[in-house]
């Protein structure tokens, strides 16, 4: 900025310059802000400024109100003499009183304190400033005559600020140059502006996160190629809300966390900012993600679904939020682990170091350290590194990631399904084989899941089936995939007529239904879903039930209920 600065003071201060000086930037870039400070250091007892926003503006009579506007500030501070009525009368004369007569009376006035305002000041130490030049409504051509006329006729210096960009008008490119013989770039410093932004905040221990963390905001600011001044303040205020709702008497106050959630809160502020939807999540509460379908270096962010929920949608749950962090603290891997030294160094190492480090994963899956969380990194890691020539069983390690998701799809801990990884220095040949080896692993967590619901209906209790679909995970898992479609259809018929059921039981399986139907995407092989379900409701129909009448209705109800539903989905 002091480059800027600079060139202003020569332009201000020497006498030779006829003509304006544009400022020019992108919308929010901090241009106007600079210029009202830099007006600040500079509005003394030898230079007076006239500051004058033009956006919306539709008549050169508008600009003169303003402009008086100014005058009248500067009146008050002692900057220009006093403009007295009897000076003003003075100024009305036979040339204007057709204006009178025309009922032009208030600018008439204007004029004359216009006219002798200019007249009783030295126009040398007058520095005129039109901001907003793009926003205004007047015809380009009228409106540069009239800032000209002060530059060559006035001989005051007049300073423009416009966003060009958004000036997309032939005819002022045709005469900016009469009235515009220097222009300038403004490129704000984002370093510079983020400390004076977060200088203002008053909590010591944010202050300090956000301090630890401002490479990592700047770098992702200069990867988008963003500068927008608006949306900086936009990103601090979003994290410093968070922090005061959420974090700031949490247990994940420290900067491995803060520095995730910062660096993915620039991101999706500058996704929003852009204008680009929010991020299709699914049932996936965080991990790696990518908005280009090349999967290309640059594309990977390690993001939450919590931080676009509350960037696009104003929604902060904070329980939630604790909850999802507290999972992803659980699945984090310390620096010094040699999944994470393999990952950030293994084409340094030499051969029998990475060897060694394989060797210790393999251990570590063994002996529980790893979580289901932890899986598709370490296959994406082991898949690179076979890929480069490496010797490695595959096999394997396949088998020690089934064992861990059995632990901890039994501890109702598994977190495969939130798992999205990088393919950041990956090949075609390395993304091939990966999905087909965690295609193999979601197959096997489909049949634990589907084993689940099979145990559920063997010992006859809808009611754990009714509670199992309101989990998000066990309810996408349904939509994606269909129900009765996967589970045993005879053994479900079987305990549907089983005189042993209780009328209760019948109608959490209706509830159940009634959940699962509910959705509107519920999508998942439909035709053959249709087909087992006609299937249980031929069965049913042939009961006669004479003695029990709650029985009666509740199969009733089931049936009814079954029909409804597959109808709708036809």
């Amino acid at each position: 900025m002091n480059e800027i600065e600079n060139q202003l003071n020569e332009y201000i201060n020497n006498k030779i310059y006829n003509y304006g000086f544009l400022i020019k930037g992108q919308w929010g870039s901090g241009k106007s802000y600079f210029v009202k400070e830099f007006i600040k250091k500079n509005n003394n007892d030898s230079k007076v400024f006239f500051n004058i926003s033009l956006n919306g503006l539709t008549s050169i009579e508008d600009i003169d109100i303003k402009l008086v506007e100014e005058m009248i500030k500067n009146i008050k501070n002692n900057k220009i003499h006093e403009v007295k009525l009897k000076d003003i009368t003075k100024q009305v004369n036979f040339k204007n009183i057709l204006g009178i007569i025309n009922k032009d009376y208030p600018n008439v006035i204007l004029n004359s304190i216009l006219d002798l305002v200019t007249d009783s000041i030295n126009k040398e130490n007058v520095i005129l400033v039109f901001d907003d030049l793009e926003r205004c409504k007047i015809k380009y051509d009228e409106l540069l005559a009239y800032i000209n006329s002060y530059i060559e006729i006035q001989e005051m210096k007049v300073i423009l600020i416009a966003n060009e960009d958004e000036i997309h008008n032939d005819e002022y490119e045709r005469i900016k140059e009469k009235s515009i013989g220097h222009s300038i770039e403004f490129i704000p410093n984002i370093k510079e502006n983020y400390s004076i932004f977060i200088n203002n905040i008053k909590d010591n221990n944010l202050k300090k996160i956000m301090l630890n963390n401002s490479e990592n905001l700047i770098i992702e600011l200069e990867k988008q190629k963003y500068s927008n001044m608006r949306t900086l303040q936009f990103i601090i205020d979003k994290f410093v809300n968070l922090y005061n709702i959420v974090l700031k008497d949490s247990d994940f106050i420290d900067d491995d966390v803060n520095e995730v959630i910062l660096c993915y809160i620039v991101f999706s502020s500058i996704m929003y900012k852009k204008g680009q939807k929010m991020y299709d999540w699914k049932d996936v509460e965080y991990g790696y993600i990518s908005r280009d379908e090349k999967y290309s270096y640059d594309s990977f962010r390690y993001g939450f679904k919590f931080i676009d929920n509350y960037i696009y949608n104003g929604i902060i749950e904070q329980e939630k939020i604790l909850e999802i962090l507290k999972k992803y603290k659980d699945s984090t891997l310390p620096k010094d682990n040699p999944y994470t030294i393999l990952k950030n160094n293994y084409w340094e190492l030499e051969d029998k170091d990475i060897y060694e480090y394989i060797n210790n994963i393999k251990e570590l899956l063994k002996i529980g350290t790893y979580k289901s969380g932890n899986i598709l990194d370490i296959l994406v890691l082991l898949l690179k590194i076979q890929n480069i020539g490496y010797i490695l069983d595959i096999n394997e390690f396949m088998e020690l990631f089934k064992e861990i998701i059995n632990r901890d799809f039994e501890n109702n801990i598994l977190e495969f399904n939130n798992s999205f990884v990088s393919f950041i220095d990956t090949d075609e040949n390395v993304r091939e084989q990966y999905f087909i080896e965690s295609e193999k692993l979601r197959n096997y967590i489909t049949d634990l899941r589907f084993k689940t619901f099979n145990t559920y209906i063997n010992d006859g209790s809808f009611s754990k089936l009714c509670v199992s679909v309101d989990s998000n995970i066990n309810y996408n898992f349904i939509n994606d995939n269909g129900f009765f479609c996967n589970v045993e259809i005879e053994n479900l018929i079987k305990k549907l007529l089983d005189n042993k059921n209780t009328t209760l039981e019948l109608m959490n399986f209706k509830y159940f239904c009634d959940k699962l139907f509910n959705s509107t995407i519920y999508m998942g092989n439909m035709e053959k879903e249709i087909e087992c379900i006609n299937k249980i409701i031929i069965e049913l129909e042939k009961v006669d039930i004479k003695d029990n009448i709650n029985r009666k209705n509740a199969i009733k109800c089931i049936i009814d209920n079954l029909k409804k539903n597959i109808e709708s989905k036809d």
